[in-house]
């Protein structure tokens, strides 16, 4: 009889302390969902009252009229042209019948690498080693095939250098143009006269003739640099003297080509490869 009279009590002190929690936890609930109702009545207002005072708009006045609309251009057609450099930017030649472009400084850079890049640099370096090869003439690296290849690299390396510093370097610093001015017209002495005189008289940037201090004087730089990569045997006083006068008439032997090669081109086109322009 006891123990039913514990289990009573302990049932009713669960009952009690159940609905102590629930009327608690109801309580909060009502709390929350009141403040929630009344904050979203709030909201619903506030909202009400911006729609009402935004003007109406109609939905048809806020399209585009079409029948006054511009026609439709790809956007390709509409990128500037500019930005893509000319064919013949750095092309070698100037043509009488041509309007040269004005160079920048960056521009002689460009285009003195450019002229290193050419396939008939290769053309002029094989010839030269070729020849020092059979003549035995300076630089002496030798007779084998590994000094042919000697040979090879420093022709290279000197061609190399008298475009970066002649049509590049001093060209900039003297404000000269280091392309050649085809003359096109006149007989054939005439011609080839006025071709070499090029290699010692060169067209500033604004357009009149000057004595040609960045060809020279970056020719004359270019021989005094071979002293680092000569064999000791070819490292002298005569030897870059030597190299030097060399170059001065492989420049205008240059410029002669140059003026009469396109009469060439035309009938052999094959010749396009060289990219001698």
């Amino acid at each position: 009889m006891s123990s039913s009279s514990n289990d009573l009590i302990v049932v009713n002190e669960l009952s009690d302390s159940t609905w102590t929690c629930t009327a608690g936890l109801w309580e909060k609930v009502s709390f929350r969902g009141v403040a929630f109702l009344l904050a979203l009545l709030c909201c619903g207002s506030t909202l009400a009252q911006g729609q009402a005072s935004l003007p109406e708009i109609s939905p048809v006045g806020a399209l585009p009229d079409t029948s006054q609309a511009l026609p439709f251009a790809p956007v390709a057609q509409q990128m500037a042209i500019g930005v893509v450099p000319p064919a013949r930017k750095y092309a070698q030649v100037v043509e009488p019948e041509e309007t040269a472009q004005h160079f920048t400084s960056m521009d002689k850079m460009m285009f003195s690498f450019a002229e290193v890049a050419r396939p008939v640099t290769l053309l002029a370096a094989v010839y030269s080693a070729s020849y020092e090869q059979v003549f035995n003439t300076d630089p002496k690296y030798g007779h084998d095939g590994g000094a042919f290849g000697e040979k090879f690299g420093a022709s290279m390396l000197f061609s190399a250098s008298v475009r970066v510093f002649s049509d590049g370097i001093l060209a900039s610093a003297f404000h000269q143009d280091p392309r050649y001015y085809r003359i096109g017209e006149g007989s054939v002495i005439h011609r080839g006269l006025r071709a070499a005189v090029q290699a010692l008289v060169r067209r500033g940037d604004e357009g009149a003739n000057q004595i040609n201090f960045s060809g020279i004087g970056g020719r004359a730089a270019a021989a005094a640099l071979t002293v680092t990569y000569y064999p000791e045997n070819s490292i002298s006083a005569t030897a870059v003297a030597s190299t030097f006068l060399i170059s001065i008439a492989t420049d205008a032997a240059g410029n002669v080509v140059l003026e009469f090669i396109p009469g060439v081109i035309h009938r052999f086109p094959i010749m396009r490869v060289l990219r001698i322009e």
